[in-house]
Parts: C-alpha cells; structure tokens; sequence
C-alpha cells in the first residue's frame, strides 16, 4: 500500500487549502448558531459561495457539474475543509449519496433537471428510507406506491428523514408489488415535498434540534416519469445508497476526529481536578491515547480503502467503514465529557465550554450506531459477506 500522495495530489492539496485560507467559513457567522432553521439558511449561502467558486461535488463528473477529480483527491478535498474548520455542507445528502446515484441510475431528463439543484444547494434532498416497523430491516417497508394510469399513489410513513423540513425533494423507498419477494417490488420515487398529501411533522432529538422528521403520505399523486431506476428493482439502488453512505462518512472524517483529539488533549491540560492538572490523571492519559491510535488506524484504513475502491468498487466492505468510525466516535465524546466534567453540561453563559458543542456532539452522537444500518446490522453482514460465517 503506498501513503504517498503523487505532486498532482499534493498540487490540489495547495489549491483547496489556499482557497478555504481565502474564503474562510466565518463570513458566515450563523452557521455555528443553536438555531437550526438559522444554521440552515447560513448553510445554504456557505454552500452556494463554494459552488461558485467548483467546490462542490468535486468528485461528480465534469459533463454533470463536477471537477472530475479522482477519489483520493476527494478524500485530501474533504481533509482541507475539516482542517480549515469549515462545516459539512448543507445538502450533504443529496451531493454525497443522491447525485451519484441519480448520475448512475438516473434518466436524461432527471440528471438535467435534479443535479444542478443538488450542487448550488437551490434543491435540498431528504431520504424517505425507514419506517416506524422498517428500520434496518429495510426490505419489509410498507409504504405502497400503486399505478394509476400514469401516476404513482403512495401512502404511508416514513421516519428518523434528516433535514426533510427544508428540503424540496425526498428520495422515496416505496413497495410497487406486494407479491414478490420482500427484496423485490421495492422501487425508488423523486418526489417533491411540497406535493399535496404529504405532512411533515418534525422530532425533536436527545439535543434539541428537529432536524429529524417524520413523513406521511396520504394518497400522493406523482408521475411515472418519478421513477429512479427500473420497476420493482430498487432494492439495488437502496443497497448503493447505503454504501455511498457508509463509507463517504468514514473516509472523509479522519481529519475531523483527529482534531477532535487534538482538542480533548487541551482540555485535559487545562482542566483541574484536585488541585492537578487532567492531564496527570493515568486513566485520562491511557483514554487520550487509545482515541490518538484509533483516529491514526482510521487513517491507514482509509488509505486501503481507496484502493480497494478504485480496483473493485463499493460492497459490503462499507459496513466496516461504518462500524469502525461510529463506535470510535462514541468512545471519543464520552472521553470529552470525562475529561470536562460537569461543566461539559453548560450550553450557554460563561461557563459552557466551546459555547455548548462538547454536549451537543455526544449526544448527537448516540445516532452513530443507529442510522444507515445499526452496528448490528453491520456485523451481520460483516458476518455474512465478507467473513463467510454460518448463517
């Protein structure tokens, strides 16, 4: 395996670092704000500026408004904008895993008329995946979409769909022929949100926020022409969103943790528990390393990965990635609020520490090991596929 990067590589490396040096996320304060309906709007404006400078969907094609650039460049993309400290963009779902499927999967017409929203962030998506009795045993979804002439009409419920209140289009998981088995008659929808029928009905989370919604369908009505894929074939469109999904998040997150790390090792030197520094506490030291080795193997793992990427593409390996960064993600918050203590609870006054965002992470992420497949669901298919154990 060769950890070199190529002078191409370390070229576009400078080329996004002297960017983002340039255009430093703060020209949009808002976008740390505890408002959520707030973060959204500063997010949409932080999005547009990248996308007009090309920096959105680098790794799209170049014909569907990409830079075209290979997967490892992505990966040094997605280093530089967590060392500058920017955020993640705020239609993540749709650059990530929706326009890469629409660009594979997608009709003509759907690319010229979706893709071009995705990248300025004018059209935000929201996944209509699990149900409240088809979490991550995705393939007994009951919502039903009927054909009805030249229309589709869906009714059902969706859940646990991220950002679905400000987004204009929900990439919809609907059951299209009930007799067939459970992993066929799946079909997949682009349907518009503000299409009547549908309620939206926000959860707010352990955190505060309602970024988290629930969907329902009541007697929707869309065209054939919403049809992404082929007929009752969807489950394999599922499958690579999935592991756009999976593994997207674990590549792109080493540099982010590593910083996180770097600043759980302030804390620990600043924070005083009896009159020492944290720093001095043996347990606290032996947490701070292991967290230290962890975000380094994530590294050298990904480093593997795009290989492995590049020769056979995306399969189960994906669970891996999600298994590995989510339950290490958990590890390192709860070393954070050890290593806080109580102040680690204060969201606001002089007293909270990094104006409540220590708190606000761990207990976002409780949600790690849950969505896209809960860490169960990750080893057995560990298990299966690629290990080759009885079932």
């Amino acid at each position: 395996m060769d950890l070199s990067f190529t002078p191409s590589e370390q070229a576009f490396r400078e080329e996004v670092r002297a960017w983002l040096a340039a255009n430093p996320s703060s020209v949009e304060p808002d976008l740390a704000s505890h408002d959520l309906e707030t973060r959204v709007a500063a997010g949409r404006r932080w999005q547009r500026r990248m996308h007009d400078a090309g920096w959105v969907g680098v790794g799209w094609p170049k014909e569907h408004g990409g830079r075209g650039v290979s997967l490892t460049e992505e990966i040094i993309f997605h280093q530089e904008v967590a060392r500058a400290g920017a955020p993640e963009l705020v239609n993540v779902v749709g650059i990530n895993m929706l326009g890469p499927l629409l660009i594979e999967y997608g009709r003509p017409e759907q690319k010229a008329r979706f893709l071009p929203g995705i990248l300025s962030g004018d059209d935000i998506w929201c996944l209509g995946m699990s149900e409240p009795g088809a979490g991550s045993d995705l393939a007994s979804l009951k919502t039903r979409a009927v054909l009805d002439g030249d229309d589709f009409l869906i009714s059902g419920e969706k859940i646990w769909s991220s950002y679905a209140s400000y987004s204009s289009w929900c990439f919809l998981v609907v059951r299209t022929d009930p007799e067939l088995p459970r992993h066929r008659g799946i079909s997949c929808l682009a349907v518009p949100m503000n299409t009547p029928g549908i309620q939206i009905r926000p959860l707010v989370q352990i955190h505060g926020d309602k970024e988290f919604c629930q969907l329902f369908f009541d007697e929707v009505r869309v065209p054939k022409s919403a049809l992404i894929g082929e007929l009752n074939r969807g489950w394999e469109v599922v499958l690579a969103t999935l592991h756009h999904e999976r593994t997207t998040y674990a590549l792109s997150h080493q540099v982010v943790l590593q910083q996180y790390v770097a600043g759980m090792l302030d804390a620990a030197r600043e924070a005083q528990r009896q009159g020492r520094s944290g720093i001095d506490d043996p347990l606290t030291r032996q947490k701070i390393a292991q967290a230290m080795i962890e975000v380094d193997v994530l590294g050298y793992y990904s480093m593997k990965r795009i290989g492995d990427i590049q020769k056979r593409g995306l399969g189960a390996e994906s669970s891996v990635d999600k298994l590995y960064w989510t339950e290490m993600n958990q590890r390192l918050q709860d070393t954070a609020m050890s290593i806080l203590g109580p102040y680690s609870q204060v969201t606001s006054g002089e007293r909270a520490v990094a104006d409540g965002r220590p708190i606000h992470a761990f207990l976002h992420s409780k949600a790690d090991t849950i969505y896209s497949g809960t860490s169960e669901i990750q080893r057995n298919t560990i298990a299966d596929l690629i290990l080759g154990l009885p079932r």
